[in-house]
């Protein structure tokens, strides 16, 4: 991981639980949870956004493997039909060459794990946003701190087992898009638009 991803995960940490959630005024407990809930959705919205482009990208190799040996099989169908020039021979060799590096490129790359995979982080970010996004609604409705104390540990518990194991590395375009997205999305929906998400 490199120096810049690392500051990225850092950054984009979400606050750990205060044992002092009790004692905190109000407007503290709204703010801690406000930014769980941010700090969630930016990681849904990046792991959405990258099980998008490596789908994305998967696609597009998958129809150049199409498209090179579908040339491929057709230029060897018509050289058996007739004598080829050494041009066309070159031409359908180079091209064969090209669809068996794209389909050993396509496996290799796995865009179609991870795809999953960002599908798959997206959705426990959500559910983590969710469960903030309640504890927070709870907390305005007045809800005890001892009760939202021990929810918010155990939201935390669930968000400890997002590892690196489970969770893929995020490029940091894609957090900075996510948290770009989100900042406009909160723009929008203070405007009265609605976004979706």
């Amino acid at each position: 991981m490199t120096t810049r991803t690392v500051e990225i995960h850092r950054r984009a940490a979400p606050p750990t639980v205060d044992p002092s959630l009790g004692v905190l005024r109000a407007d503290a407990q709204r703010e801690l949870l406000e930014t769980r809930a941010r700090s969630f959705r930016i990681r849904q919205m990046a792991h959405s956004f990258g099980s998008e482009r490596y789908c994305k990208r998967g696609r597009w190799l998958g129809l150049a493997v199409v498209v090179l040996t579908t040339i491929v099989g057709t230029g060897a169908f018509i050289s058996l039909q007739n004598d080829p020039s050494t041009y066309a021979k070159v031409i359908v060799t180079v091209l064969s060459i090209t669809a068996a590096v794209a389909a050993a490129l396509k496996e290799y790359a796995g865009y179609e794990d991870l795809s999953k995979r960002h599908g798959s982080a997206a959705t426990e970010y959500q559910k983590l946003r969710y469960g903030t996004e309640e504890l927070l609604e709870e907390l305005l409705d007045g809800a005890s701190p001892e009760d939202l104390r021990e929810r918010l540990g155990k939201l935390d518990e669930r968000a400890g087992t997002l590892t690196a194991e489970t969770i893929p590395v995020l490029p940091g375009g894609l957090y900075r898009k996510a948290e770009r997205w989100v900042d406009e999305q909160r723009l929008r929906t203070s405007a009265g638009v609605s976004s979706g998400f």
